[in-house]
């Protein structure tokens, strides 16, 4: 047939028709039938639903209580079980570097509202706003934008100490970032931003123990370089730890039968197993 087909970023393609683009980049290639398939995997990470350091962890999760199988609280797409992995993956640079991806606020087209903070204990995230703060956090229950409501839509906090939401909270299109633990223990609502093809944002990074408490709800893919220890959760996306404890009553681990879960998080490095040597558009090589 006469033209040419989209293999990667059919979504840029449609935003910039969106946003009255005549022209765009591309790169063209004469990619065989038999490589689309291949080619469009290849914008995906290997990993499954819920990711445990092997040689670390001997159950992946570890269930409390017992008395429950993991497919009760978990769905996912074929292949993506939980599971033991070898390799998982980790920050190209610590949270404490300056070049580290989630320390740029013009990566998420963000305002630095870091030096507004009076109280790091305090932390109230104003919409659109970025801060990083070298203290322990805690989010209060009150957060939100200009008109009160609770709710604050469209920010980044990244902290070199603890954070922790010990109130009520609805925080859409945010990532929590902290090189210390994460403690949520409310009623809290969390949602990570939409990221460009062909990445996906996680809504939780963690360089200790992500914890979560009565009724916590999660959009986004949660990693910490330590453990995840979740009572009732529910999370729409990946579980990536060295070691995952959950309980198993009113658990309920979710890919929603979506791929993009599993796309490349910006600014972390994968292994080998998941990259590919071909360089074509949305590859692993392409996007390192």
């Amino acid at each position: 047939d006469e033209g040419y087909e989209i293999v990667a970023g059919e979504r840029r393609w449609r935003a910039a028709q969106r946003a009255g683009m005549l022209r765009v980049p591309v790169i063209v290639r004469d990619v065989p039938e038999e490589k689309l398939l291949e080619v469009n995997a290849q914008a995906v990470s290997g990993l499954g639903l819920i990711n445990c350091q092997s040689g670390v962890a001997t159950e992946c999760p570890e269930i409390k209580g017992g008395g429950i199988d993991v497919d009760e609280i978990a769905t996912y797409l074929d292949g993506r079980a939980p599971a033991l992995q070898e390799d998982l993956p980790y920050l190209l640079v610590p949270l404490t570097d300056p070049t580290n991806y989630y320390r740029n606020p013009a990566n998420f087209g963000l305002t630095d509202c870091s030096a507004s903070v009076a109280d790091p204990a305090s932390l109230d995230p104003e919409e659109g706003c970025f801060y990083y703060l070298e203290s322990d956090v805690t989010i209060t229950g009150d957060v939100g934008d200009e008109d009160g409501d609770g709710v604050a839509d469209g920010a980044v906090v990244v902290t070199t100490g603890d954070l922790e939401i010990p109130g009520n909270a609805v925080l859409n299109n945010t990532i929590l970032a902290a090189v210390g633990d994460i403690q949520l223990q409310g009623n809290i609502l969390l949602t990570a931003p939409p990221a460009p093809n062909p990445f996906t944002y996680p809504a939780i990074i963690s360089g200790g123990v992500v914890k979560g408490d009565n009724s916590v709800a999660i959009t986004g893919n949660v990693f910490s370089s330590s453990d995840i220890d979740m009572n009732p959760v529910q999370v729409n996306g990946l579980l990536i730890a060295e070691e995952v404890l959950l309980q198993g009553n009113s658990t309920a681990i979710s890919d929603e039968g979506n791929l993009d879960y599993y796309r490349f998080m910006p600014g972390f490095h994968y292994e080998n197993g998941s990259k590919t040597t071909v360089v074509m558009p949305g590859s692993w090589q392409e996007i390192e």
